[in-house]
Protein backbone atom coordinates (compact mmCIF):
# COMPACT_ATOMS: atom_id res chain seq x y z
CA UNK A 1 0.00 0.00 0.00
CA UNK A 2 3.18 2.33 -0.11
CA UNK A 3 2.86 4.95 -1.89
CA UNK A 4 -1.22 5.73 -2.23
CA UNK A 5 -2.86 8.41 -1.46
CA UNK A 6 -6.01 7.92 0.49
CA UNK A 7 -8.85 10.79 -0.01
CA UNK A 8 -12.60 10.97 1.23
CA UNK A 9 -13.42 8.46 -1.92
CA UNK A 10 -12.63 5.03 -1.08
CA UNK A 11 -9.47 3.59 -2.81
CA UNK A 12 -11.21 0.43 -4.71
CA UNK A 13 -8.44 -2.22 -6.46
CA UNK A 14 -10.43 -2.61 -10.32
CA UNK A 15 -9.89 -6.46 -9.45
CA UNK A 16 -12.20 -6.21 -6.27
CA UNK A 17 -15.92 -7.05 -6.69
CA UNK A 18 -17.80 -4.96 -4.87
CA UNK A 19 -21.70 -6.10 -3.79
CA UNK A 20 -23.75 -3.77 -2.04
CA UNK A 21 -21.40 -2.72 0.23
CA UNK A 22 -20.73 0.78 1.63
CA UNK A 23 -17.54 1.97 2.39
CA UNK A 24 -16.62 5.16 5.15
CA UNK A 25 -14.37 7.53 4.27
CA UNK A 26 -10.53 6.85 3.72
CA UNK A 27 -11.05 2.99 3.21
CA UNK A 28 -9.07 0.67 0.64
CA UNK A 29 -10.12 -2.59 -0.68
CA UNK A 30 -7.71 -4.81 -2.13
CA UNK A 31 -6.76 -6.78 -5.02
CA UNK A 32 -9.18 -9.76 -5.83
CA UNK A 33 -10.96 -8.94 -2.97
CA UNK A 34 -15.24 -9.66 -2.22
CA UNK A 35 -17.01 -7.81 -0.14
CA UNK A 36 -20.65 -8.91 -0.50
CA UNK A 37 -23.72 -6.81 1.68
CA UNK A 38 -20.69 -5.04 3.88
CA UNK A 39 -20.37 -2.11 5.29
CA UNK A 40 -17.00 -0.66 6.67
CA UNK A 41 -16.15 2.15 8.85
CA UNK A 42 -14.17 5.30 8.26
CA UNK A 43 -10.54 4.30 7.97
CA UNK A 44 -10.59 0.38 7.67
CA UNK A 45 -9.18 -1.44 5.14
CA UNK A 46 -8.82 -4.98 3.75
CA UNK A 47 -5.92 -6.06 1.95
CA UNK A 48 -5.55 -8.43 -1.08
CA UNK A 49 -7.83 -11.86 -1.74
CA UNK A 50 -10.13 -11.29 1.05
CA UNK A 51 -14.18 -12.29 1.33
CA UNK A 52 -16.54 -11.05 3.54
CA UNK A 53 -20.35 -11.33 3.47
CA UNK A 54 -23.71 -9.80 5.23
CA UNK A 55 -20.97 -7.93 7.31
CA UNK A 56 -20.17 -4.94 9.54
CA UNK A 57 -16.63 -3.92 9.75
CA UNK A 58 -16.18 -0.67 12.40
CA UNK A 59 -13.86 2.07 11.83
CA UNK A 60 -10.63 1.78 11.92
CA UNK A 61 -9.75 -1.80 11.17
CA UNK A 62 -7.44 -3.19 9.09
CA UNK A 63 -8.09 -6.78 7.72
CA UNK A 64 -5.14 -9.64 6.41
CA UNK A 65 -4.93 -10.78 3.26
CA UNK A 66 -6.78 -13.95 2.56
CA UNK A 67 -9.45 -13.97 5.63
CA UNK A 68 -12.39 -15.07 5.34
CA UNK A 69 -15.88 -12.82 7.40
CA UNK A 70 -19.18 -14.25 7.16
CA UNK A 71 -22.03 -13.47 9.54
CA UNK A 72 -24.04 -16.06 7.87
CA UNK A 73 -27.09 -14.67 8.06
CA UNK A 74 -28.54 -11.19 7.49
CA UNK A 75 -30.84 -11.12 10.22
CA UNK A 76 -29.59 -13.37 12.83
CA UNK A 77 -29.15 -11.19 15.69
CA UNK A 78 -25.09 -10.01 17.17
Amino acid sequence: MAGKTLSVEPLVDPTAKLQETKLGAYCEVGPRTIPLDVEMGDYSYVVNDAQMTYSAIGKFCSIAAMTRINRRCRYHPA
